[in-house]
């Protein structure tokens, strides 16, 4: 058992990860649950495949009268092979991915994005833009390995406003520390469209600089496609007017506010 003073959950997977001897990683926090065989499913996978990253679909469970856990088929998660859309458009669980340690450690050992404190909320996601500009071999095992555990503790996920704060820094300090160039506008472009369906998903009276700064981040990106930022009414609409004039009015007529989700 490795001990050290309290400075966020990344630190302690970073001090975890430099320990480390083997030749493949999972992190693996106390309310998460794998499938007895997924390391072996996925690590043999890897090993045909000289993968850097394998995931699987997820799962449910329960517990048996013996107290035993159950597993069975959950959600499919989508078969992925760019970096682009593996960290920022699937984003698959925390727990979910098994890495090949010498690639996390080629890129983790001088991050882009160093880590902070701020980033606490959304450490997993402060892993996948350290990594987004990498070109991994990734791999899916198509099979229900991985599931979310149920605890009545506190956790960040019931606080997206404590999300949304953390998620922001973290597009911005990725927009400021990597210049965008012809070989990231990919991942820049995702970015951009991360933030903009963020931003229309706010309640209408949601704090204006929180607001600003979100949409700032999109308008800061290159564009792709419409269909990315919304579904077919958006899309028809922003045709006609644009895209942040379609998403304003929508967001009116939705009448979304804040005293209906704030936690």
């Amino acid at each position: 058992h490795l001990r050290q003073e309290n400075q966020g959950s990344m630190a302690a997977r970073d001090t975890g990860l430099r320990a480390a001897r083997g030749d493949y990683v999972l992190f693996l926090d106390s309310d998460d649950l794998i499938h007895p065989e997924k390391l072996q499913h996925q690590v043999a996978a890897m090993q045909r495949a000289d993968a850097d990253i394998s995931y699987s679909d997820m799962a449910r469970y329960e517990i048996d009268d013996a107290g035993g856990i159950v597993f069975s088929g959950g959600p499919r998660v989508d078969a992925i092979s760019a970096a682009v859309d593996f960290f920022l458009r699937v984003q698959p669980a925390p727990h979910n991915p098994v890495y090949r340690r010498d690639y996390l450690l080629r890129h983790l050992s001088n991050p882009r994005i160093p880590l902070r404190r701020i980033y606490d909320p959304v450490g997993d996601v402060w892993l996948y833009f350290n990594l987004l500009l990498s070109t991994p071999r990734i791999m899916k095992v198509d099979a229900p390995l991985t599931a979310i555990g149920r605890h009545e503790e506190a956790r960040f996920t019931n606080h997206w406003e404590k999300l949304g704060l953390a998620s922001l820094r973290l597009m911005e300090d990725f927009i400021a520390t990597c210049p965008p160039t012809a070989a990231t506008d990919a991942a820049f472009t995702a970015v951009g469209e991360c933030a903009f369906v963020s931003w229309r998903r706010l309640p209408k009276d949601f704090d204006a600089r929180f607001d600003a700064r979100l949409l700032a981040v999109w308008k800061r990106c290159p564009r792709g496609p419409l269909a990315r930022l919304g579904e077919k009414n958006f899309v028809r609409l922003a045709r006609l007017i644009g895209p942040e004039s379609a998403a304003r009015v929508l967001r009116r007529l939705r009448g979304h506010t804040y005293a209906s989700c704030r936690t």
